[in-house]
């Protein structure tokens, strides 16, 4: 089961933790496999969680201003459903 894990996660490797046992280890991502099984991917070192944050920031605002050009072009063409 190790190296079919360690396959499909691109991983050298996998530790398997006993259900309701030890925690897994500060700076995993967690993925709900089924209601019997979750998967913990050790991230740290791989993301910089900084650098996500401020990915999103910034879709964010572009997104803003996107969406208030929007409103302004529909307000001047006299829709009035978008204002």
């Amino acid at each position: 089961m190790r190296a079919q894990l360690s396959t499909l996660t691109s991983s050298c490797e996998v530790d398997v933790l006993p259900s309701g046992g030890a925690a897994p280890p500060a700076g995993c991502g967690v993925a709900i496999v089924d209601e019997a099984t979750v998967a913990h991917l050790l991230l740290k070192g791989i993301l910089d969680p900084a650098l996500e944050v401020a990915k999103l920031q910034k879709k964010v605002r572009v997104t803003g201003c996107k969406a208030s050009a929007l409103r302004t072009s529909s307000a001047e063409a006299g829709n009035a459903w978008c204002t």
